[in-house]
């Protein structure tokens, strides 16, 4: 049996699991959903739309902390918002990178297995599982997908090339590419050392020299407002160490079981949409699973037993966790970082279904997944909705012109900011007004930040002196006077 040749069949399916993504992200174009950073990002690019000139925007764009430290992925996202300015529609372009970012997956999976039947299920897998949502439904984490794709392009020259010169510079130019699109995926380049042959020192030296100069020297000397993402003093600090150990093991455990359960108790919410669009894809997924042998057969050219090499991508993929300021988080915008653990983690995942050799808990999983990736589609919907309804509300009101009063802080209920509590404590009561609700899977984001509220103060034509932000965006003594908006009460008051 030939398990590296890919069959029409084969072919049928991934195009179903195409379609599956595109279907689920389709709502999310009609109702224009932004939230959190792509609120910023959308009202980012209408405030430039003036500088029509595509490389002073350009320069302006990368010229800010976040993208001077990420230039690959902020090129393409600057080509994406300059598109924004003229076409809000436009931004869901950055959708386009996570679906392309799906076939480099499959393409990995199957060079590290030569077993197309594994490479695709855990191509349909990645696209499901409920770690780093955010990398599906935000727009902006194209630069996730981008790293993604060269990432894992990196791998399959490494895999599939002879390990010549040229083509260790090419894999060396793709793994910069990746980090220089999101830096979370820097500390798999001990994977790519192991798939070496030889020009070890090479390779090491040639990658991590060139991301020095340019973190050290290019950057700092190009963009006035560079910044760096990462944060190696971490390392030492052991106390903080422990605590992301524990916060890993909770994050694959706990909180990922929770996710499960909390998407299965959302399903009274799902559409006729939602059970048309959960039935045929998983029609088809039974139905190529059942024509499908498995075979745990895996032929490659590593230099490690795959089992080995997967499990170390997973410890590989947390390390970013110890040197910068990030922290493991299946919830809310925070599992934007999870990007390389999802990764891994679905191939060990894959790998541990094809050791069990049985059809059903393959179909299960599966199963299981789509659940959940349709539950998580509709908590991001529900929580769009629910940004409108706040902002919505507060236009209804006849806001009394004040001159001093340049503020307005929403709060979910007064009652809250009357605590004799920490301003976390405070914080995670007033906001679990919205988290109790069962539509949430995992706290998807809501409005919290304070660079969310410009986008809707110019949408819904609110008045543009007074900025809008939540009571808890800051822990910080608010400068009084300032309107007080109560959603429980939908009631506006100044606080003098």
């Amino acid at each position: 049996m030939n398990t590296s040749r890919i069959d029409s069949l084969d072919k049928l399916y991934l195009v179903v699991i195409f379609a599956f993504v595109i279907l689920l992200l389709m709502p999310f174009l009609i109702t224009n959903v932004l939230l959190t950073d792509d609120l910023a990002r959308v009202e980012e690019a209408a405030s430039f739309k003036n500088i029509t000139y595509f490389p002073d925007y350009l320069f302006n764009f990368l010229n800010t902390p976040t993208m001077s430290s990420r230039p690959v992925s902020g090129f393409f996202t600057a080509i994406i918002s300059y598109l924004t300015g003229f076409n809000e529609k436009l931004y869901y372009l950055g959708y386009f990178f996570f679906i392309v970012s799906i076939y480099f997956v499959f393409k990995l999976s199957q060079s590290f297995t030569n077993n197309i039947f594994f490479s695709i299920v855990s191509t349909a897998i990645y696209c499901l599982i409920p770690i780093g949502t955010s990398l599906v439904f935000s727009p902006l984490m194209l630069n996730s997908s981008l790293a993604i794709i060269f990432y894992c392009s990196s791998l399959i020259i490494l895999i599939e090339k002879k390990q010549i010169t040229s083509t260790l510079f090419f894999s060396m130019l793709f793994f910069i590419f990746s980090v220089f699109s999101y830096e979370v995926f820097a500390p798999l380049i001990l994977l790519n050392l192991l798939l070496l042959k030889k020009k070890r020192i090479f390779y090491l030296v040639g990658i991590i020299g060139f991301i020095l100069i340019y973190r050290q020297l290019i950057g700092p000397h190009v963009f006035g407002n560079y910044s760096q993402q990462s944060n190696v003093s971490q390392i030492f600090q052991i106390k903080r160490n422990i605590i992301v150990i524990f916060e890993i093991i909770k994050t694959l455990t706990y909180d990922f079981l929770l996710s499960i359960y909390r998407s299965f108790l959302a399903i009274g919410y799902f559409t006729f949409y939602d059970y048309w669009l959960l039935f045929i894809f998983n029609l088809f997924t039974f139905y190529y699973i059942k024509k499908k042998n498995i075979s745990t057969e895996f032929s490659n050219q590593l230099n490690i037993k795959f089992n080995y090499f997967i499990i170390l991508g997973v410890f590989c993929a947390t390390l970013i966790y110890f040197a910068s300021n990030y922290s493991p988080n299946l919830f809310g915008y925070d599992n934007r970082t999870l990007g390389a653990l999802r990764l891994y983690v679905v191939l060990t995942l894959s790998y541990l279904l094809f050791k069990t050799r049985n059809r059903f808990i393959i179909f299960l999983v599966i199963l299981i997944f789509s659940v959940s990736a349709i539950s998580v589609k509709n908590a991001w919907l529900y929580s769009f909705k629910s940004n409108n309804e706040i902002f919505n509300k507060i236009r209804s009101h006849n806001i009394p012109k004040h001159e001093n009063i340049k503020m307005l802080y929403v709060i979910f209920d007064q009652k809250n900011a009357d605590l004799q509590n920490t301003f976390s404590q405070q914080c995670n009561k007033d906001r679990n007004v919205f988290f109790s609700d069962s539509h949430f899977i995992l706290r998807e984001p809501m409005f919290f930040e304070t660079w969310e509220g410009k986008y809707y103060v110019r949408r819904l034509g609110l008045n543009p002196d007074i900025k809008i932000q939540y009571y808890y965006s800051k822990d910080e003594n608010k400068s009084r006077p300032y309107y007080l908006y109560d959603l429980a009460k939908d009631k506006i008051s100044i606080v003098k």
